[in-house]
């Protein structure tokens, strides 16, 4: 098997060509780039669940202050999951 010529240098160590060089400079950037980017969308995200769930639950605690059959579903609701959550147990 023959070395291509440009890999060893004259005085024995052994070199890339720098398109390939520059290739892994740009791939570790778009990495990074693409990193940075996907950490923002889901920050973004994130923050968006956080604000509808908000928005979600102060609807439904209006509603619970207002109507005492709500009143009645949530207090079965957290009855029956407290019985199942111990009886997993």
């Amino acid at each position: 098997m023959t070395i291509p010529e440009g890999i060893i240098t004259p005085s024995g160590r052994a070199s890339l060509p720098k398109g390939a060089v520059m290739f892994l400079i740009l791939l570790i950037v778009a990495a990074v780039g693409g990193w940075w980017l996907a950490g923002l969308l889901g920050a973004g995200v994130g923050v968006g669940l956080a604000l509808l769930a908000y928005s979600v639950a102060t609807q439904l605690w209006a509603l619970l202050q207002e109507s005492k059959v709500f009143q009645f579903i949530v207090a079965g609701a957290l009855v029956i999951l407290s019985v199942v959550t111990f009886a997993v147990r």
